[in-house]
């Protein structure tokens, strides 16, 4: 009894380990995969980009083609540091700089997010109305509401006209052509989550402070939109 005692004692202890040790690495998966790191203000990467142009010419952009600075954010609207940063530091950048910084917002699902996508197509038919800028902020604003609010209410919030539309637009199955383009352009930047940031030919994976996202802006403004 003794001996069969110790065993089942043995095998308990191991059943535990292991239940830890997966629980460790899922919650690992979910804080890197997602662009979240220890401190989220520090991007986690940093390099330049020479063909960085090439990823401004397509997406939702805000402020003049003319701008000195454009900023790409890849981003992920269920993604807990792109939901800080953009209802933080990122959310008056342009207007902070007017005339010399323009955004231009690119979709990156992950797909450890199962609602990123739906979101990403919800935002794209908001879009078709003219809504996408207003849209894809109240998604941050009530992120934690995404999967509990239906989209069509967010559309309602977010001023789209015709919901109707809308609701048609959002049921349509199938991919998206203008997601699918951006999580390539995304892959092919070879990024390893979400935001991933371009200040002109810099690339940031991981959300940075006001405070740097500021420096970035300013050393980009002094070296010109050529570098």
């Amino acid at each position: 009894m003794a001996a069969r005692e110790t065993v089942s004692n043995f095998l308990f202890g191991v059943a535990v380990i292991s239940l830890v040790v997966i629980a460790g690495l899922t919650v690992r998966r979910e804080l890197f995969s997602s662009g979240r790191a220890v401190n989220p203000s520090i991007p986690r990467e940093q390099r330049r980009i020479t063909n960085w142009r090439t990823y401004t010419e397509n997406g939702h952009r805000v402020g003049p083609d003319s701008a000195v600075v454009t900023i790409v954010e890849f981003e992920d609207f269920e993604c807990p540091v792109c939901g800080v940063f953009n209802r933080g530091p990122f959310r008056s950048i342009v207007s902070k700089y007017p005339g010399q910084v323009a955004v231009v917002y690119k979709h990156w699902p992950l797909t450890i997010h199962r609602l990123a996508y739906p979101a990403a197509r919800a935002a794209e038919c908001a879009a078709a109305q003219g809504r996408f800028q207003e849209y894809r902020q109240l998604l941050y604003d009530k992120q934690d509401s995404i999967g509990l609010k239906p989209f069509e209410d967010f559309a309602a919030s977010a001023g789209v006209a015709d919901l109707r539309a809308f609701k048609a637009c959002n049921t349509t199955p199938g991919p998206v052509p203008l997601i699918e383009s951006d999580i390539s352009e995304a892959k092919s930047l070879e990024a390893h989550g979400t935001p991933t940031i371009l200040v002109n030919g810099l690339m940031l994976v991981g959300a940075p402070s006001g405070a740097d996202l500021d420096r970035y802006i300013t050393e980009a403004l002094a070296s010109g939109p050529k570098n």
